[in-house]
């Protein structure tokens, strides 16, 4: 959850900037921060996209990557695109 608070305060938003960005409470950013909530994947993507610039292209893993966010979060891409990850036996 960490991740997400240092990928903020790169960018140089407070959590009222971020959340207002993003649609969500400055409460809901702070919670998504130290994981005491997880956000929903339409907050998910709307994170990775407002956080990733400069060509830093982020996935909802690289925001939350201890946590517990709903397997089909992972699977979208911010484009929306599936992504495929195929692993051989």
């Amino acid at each position: 959850m960490f991740e997400l608070k240092r990928l903020r305060k790169n960018a140089k938003l407070t959590q009222e900037e971020l959340a207002s960005l993003v649609g969500a409470s400055q409460g809901a950013i702070s919670h998504y921060e130290t994981g005491r909530r997880i956000p929903d994947v339409n907050t998910c993507r709307a994170l990775v996209s407002v956080l990733s610039f400069d060509g830093n292209k982020l996935s909802i893993e690289d925001l939350f990557p201890h946590s517990a966010v709903p397997e089909h979060a992972g699977l979208m891409s911010v484009s929306g695109r599936l992504k495929t990850s195929r692993t051989t036996s």
